[in-house]
Order: structure tokens, then sequence, then C-alpha cells
């Protein structure tokens, strides 16, 4: 075993919240807000800010993939989320190069994503400097 240090490589959240390979779930019943908090969290780990506390090691890219919520449900929480933080345009900017969005509504194989969508995942999440990815699963009924 080996102590991590404060420049460590692999840490992403400080101190030790999260790291490259390790995970983190965010569970909560439906509509509680959970895709707007992860889109006000990867807004501001874009721009190297704390979102309650978490703080990024550095602006971190993000990979959003979304299954549940359209295009409009999508561009009303990012406008939320931006307005509510009262950016600069550069801040938008910014944040907006660093968080993708990839949005999937077809089921299928693997993880309820059709298999076109998972070689497109794949892809994207090879895409350099991307280290941060966050799915948002359909649930079925």
């Amino acid at each position: 075993m080996k102590r991590r240090t404060a420049d460590d490589p692999n840490e992403l959240l400080r101190t030790g919240y999260l790291c490259r390979g390790g995970g983190l779930l965010l569970a909560a019943p439906t509509g509680i807000g959970k895709s707007s908090f992860a889109l006000q969290a990867m807004i501001l780990w874009a721009l190297g800010r704390a979102c309650f506390g978490i703080t990024p090691t550095r602006p971190l890219k993000s990979l959003l993939i979304q299954a549940e919520n359209d295009d409009g449900d999508l561009a009303e929480m990012r406008d939320g989320v931006i307005a509510g933080m009262d950016l600069t345009d550069d801040e938008k900017k910014t944040a907006m190069e660093n968080v993708i969005v990839f949005q999937e509504n077809t089921r299928g194989f693997p993880l309820g994503y059709g298999i076109g969508a998972a070689l497109q995942i794949t892809s994207l999440v090879r895409l350099p400097g991307s280290i941060l990815h966050v799915s948002r699963p359909q649930a079925k009924v």
C-alpha cells in the first residue's frame, strides 16, 4: 500500500473522494434532482470549482450518458444551472467544451444501450482528457 500524495495524478475529486478507476453512486428517489445535481457538478468541475464542498483536483472533462431526459429537458436543466451560477460567457464556453452529453434512448445490449450506442460511447470515453463519466440509464418498466 502507498499513501496518496498531494499531487496524485489519479485523484479526480479531493481528498480521495474519487480517483481514476473508482466509482461514485448517486442514488435518490425519482424527481429529487439527481440529473440537475450531476449537471451542476460537471459544469463546476469543468471550471475547476468545488460543488457542494467537493473539489476537483483540476478542471475536469466529463461525459454524461443520458437515456432518460430528452433534448428539451437537458437544455432546460443546462440553462437553469448556468443562470443560477451567473457564469461569464468565457466560463459558459469552457464548461460546454468540457461537458459532453451523449443521448441514447434505445433499449438493447449492453446495460440498456443499443449496440451502436455502446460503440459510440467507447469512442467518446477514449477522447483525450475525458476522465469523468456519468451514466444516467433509463429505468426499465
